[in-house]
């Protein structure tokens, strides 16, 4: 079950993190469409009227800031944690920026989201196939949507931490990467402010 198929059902996952998304990758070029992606731990998904509005739970970084203050979670929020991913490509930021609106009635539903991904896909897995794909004939600017994609996969792949024996990623030792119950570390925070989407800085890591 993927996210858009789960707000379809007028569901909220309330959880969604990179730790809940698993992959199976079928290591064959030609049965790339074979791979899947689906999402796990479902155990705070609910019906989109009928979520707690007392706890917050999860990893902080893929959390609405609308949550943090204490506001109900909503698929909006499923969607602003739809899109943590570093060395991304411009077409991709673009997306990031939209599902990080301050306003979580501006960030875009997970059928455009899908929409959006689908066309990425097409664009740097299907050239050859891409009218069949997508439904469009390629132009200009879908070869641009590759370009941007490869060059960001050059900037990962130069970019990698290289790993031996005695070589590990470091990590803070307070650092917490699993789901928790998040209501004492946001008491405090203000639940509304004079922030506005135009202060939110994303860099893109390929220039």
């Amino acid at each position: 079950m993927g996210l858009e198929e789960i707000h379809q059902k007028k569901m909220v996952h309330r959880d969604f993190h990179t730790g809940n998304i698993l992959f199976n990758i079928i290591a064959n070029p030609d049965r790339i469409n074979d791979n899947t992606i689906h999402i796990s731990d479902m155990g705070l998904c609910g019906d989109v009227s009928n979520t707690d509005q007392n706890n917050i739970y999860g990893v902080i970084p893929y959390i609405a800031p609308e949550v943090l203050k204490g506001e109900l979670y909503t698929q909006a929020a499923d969607v602003y944690s739809f899109v943590n991913m570093p060395e991304a490509p411009k077409c991709y930021i673009y997306l990031m920026k939209q599902c990080w609106n301050s306003n979580p009635d501006n960030r875009p539903k997970t059928t455009e989201i899908f929409e959006s991904i689908k066309l990425f896909c097409g664009c740097y897995n299907h050239v050859d196939d891409f009218e069949n794909y997508i439904g469009i004939k390629m132009e200009q600017q879908h070869y641009e949507i590759e370009n941007q994609f490869k060059e960001a996969e050059e900037y990962r792949k130069s970019h990698l931490t290289s790993f031996d024996e005695n070589k590990r990623l470091a990590t803070h030792s307070q650092a917490i990467y699993t789901s928790r119950l998040l209501n004492p570390f946001t008491k405090n925070i203000p639940k509304y402010d004079n922030v506005d989407n135009n202060t939110v800085e994303i860099i893109d890591f390929t220039q």
